[in-house]
């Protein structure tokens, strides 16, 4: 049986999930200059842990307040995407975040799901707090595309099947033994390489369980 090497997989995989998520930015980069620059960091942040009663959205004003209190610095509007560095791309008016990449950082804000139009959100080397996906996921009514990469997490929400535009959900090297109830998402693509993994079955969802080859 043929093989690809394991990092080529990932890099494709990257590759396409980027590329579906960009949408019309051709067009959208042509009619509004996009400016990059460094925001967040905020060392004394209340949000940085990821404590659910902590998680009190009124007290932003904006995306880019969200953005500012992250206890780590976020590039905005990345001319091209950095896979070593927490970036964020806003919408086409510049109002609303909706890519997020947050790359080997201490911990997931909580605060990330204020961004409620969060369309694609990637995770990378990045622990959630007791590497658990807080129930703040649900916030993101957009959310089309997440992404969970080398980092733990032990459990997700069981409302996971309620984000009705999810459409990619990618788990690769994570800690999950028991995934939520999917059947209910429509053209749903899950590709995941986790440990004892237990996945629904459903004929509109579509899996690839990279775990199985021999990378």
């Amino acid at each position: 049986m043929f093989t690809m090497p394991y990092n080529n997989v990932i890099l494709t995989l990257l590759v396409i999930c980027w590329l579906c998520s960009m949408g019309n930015s051709a067009s959208i980069a042509s009619k509004i200059p996009i400016q990059s620059h460094i925001t967040g960091g905020y060392k004394n942040s209340l949000t940085k842990k990821n404590d659910i009663s902590k998680l009190d959205c009124s007290q932003f004003n904006n995306d880019y307040d969200v953005l500012q209190q992250f206890p780590f610095p976020v590039l905005l509007n990345p001319i091209r995407h950095l896979y070593n560095q927490s970036t964020a791309t806003m919408d086409e008016n510049n109002i609303f975040v909706k890519k997020i990449y947050i790359h080997e950082e201490e911990v997931v804000p909580l605060s990330v799901f204020c961004l409620s139009k969060l369309d694609t959100l990637s995770i990378v080397m990045t622990p959630f707090e007791n590497d658990i996906v807080p129930d703040a996921l649900l916030n993101l009514k957009l959310l089309s595309s997440f992404w969970i990469y080398n980092s733990s997490i032990l459990k997700i929400p069981e409302q996971l099947g309620t984000l009705n535009n999810l459409g990619t959900l990618i788990f690769d090297n994570c800690s999950l033994t028991h995934f939520p109830n999917l059947s209910k998402l429509e053209n749903l693509w899950i590709i995941e390489r986790c440990t004892d993994v237990i996945l629904c079955s459903s004929d509109n969802i579509i899996v690839m369980i990279l775990m199985s080859f021999n990378f």
